[in-house]
């Protein structure tokens, strides 16, 4: 008995329904392809994290301390207004100097000394003669006065009124030149003294003790300046 070759007439494949199937899917496709290029254009136009900053540039200086506060910035020297060398008024040999560098001195403060031994010992010389001038001066003014009331009462001759007037008037005149010897001396013995003219601090020491001083470098090995000082207050 022969078997019956099925009907396959019958299958028919249906095109329209696939060709409509794709076609959907194509609009859905293209639909959310337009939304995600949206959100990604959205996002790179309105994100919040992705704002650009202004960027400012400026030079960068290596400042010390204390200059960032200043309005006015300078190269210079500070120096004293008010400075000086001192020097020694007389020629001799230093045997004092009392300061260094950096030491702080007074007005009228002696800062150094010059040999005066020989100056100490004529002035003593002269205030001993003036203390024996004047001594001497009791005794003939005494005798001058005395010649004269003798004189007045005829009792005494005009040549020695003369004589009793000359040795007092001598006198005095050596009192005059003893005392203007005294003054000389004494003068002599403070330009041996090296003082500070004014309130300073020490800034260099330019001699030292043994060394001969002269006010106007009188030799090869004498100093002129002995200390410079200068007043800080006057920055």
């Amino acid at each position: 008995m022969e078997k019956q070759k099925p009907d396959l007439s019958a299958l028919k494949i249906n095109r329209d329904s696939k060709e409509s199937l794709s076609s959907g899917n194509k609009k859905v496709l293209y639909l959310v392809g337009i939304i995600i290029l949206l959100l990604i254009v959205s996002i790179v136009l309105f994100n919040p994290f992705s704002v650009t900053q202004e960027v400012k540039l400026t030079t960068v200086v290596l400042q010390k301390p204390g200059i960032s506060s200043a309005s006015l910035n300078a190269s210079g020297y500070v120096v004293a207004q008010r400075k000086a060398a001192i020097a020694s008024k007389g020629t001799g040999r230093l045997v004092y100097l009392g300061v260094v560098e950096g030491d702080h001195v007074k007005k009228n403060q002696i800062i150094a000394r010059l040999e005066n031994d020989d100056i100490i010992a004529q002035l003593d010389e002269a205030k001993a003669n003036l203390l024996l001038y004047e001594a001497d001066l009791v005794s003939l003014k005494n005798n001058f006065e005395r010649e004269k009331d003798l004189f007045n009462k005829k009792l005494s001759s005009e040549q020695n009124l003369e004589l009793a007037e000359a040795n007092y008037k001598r006198l005095l005149a050596s009192i005059e030149i003893v005392k203007a010897r005294i003054k000389q001396l004494e003068v002599a013995l403070e330009n041996t003294i090296i003082r500070s003219p004014f309130d300073g601090t020490i800034l260099t020491k330019n001699a030292e003790v043994g060394e001969i001083v002269a006010p106007f470098g009188g030799g090869i090995n004498s100093k002129t300046a002995v200390v410079t000082v200068a007043d800080m207050n006057s920055l």
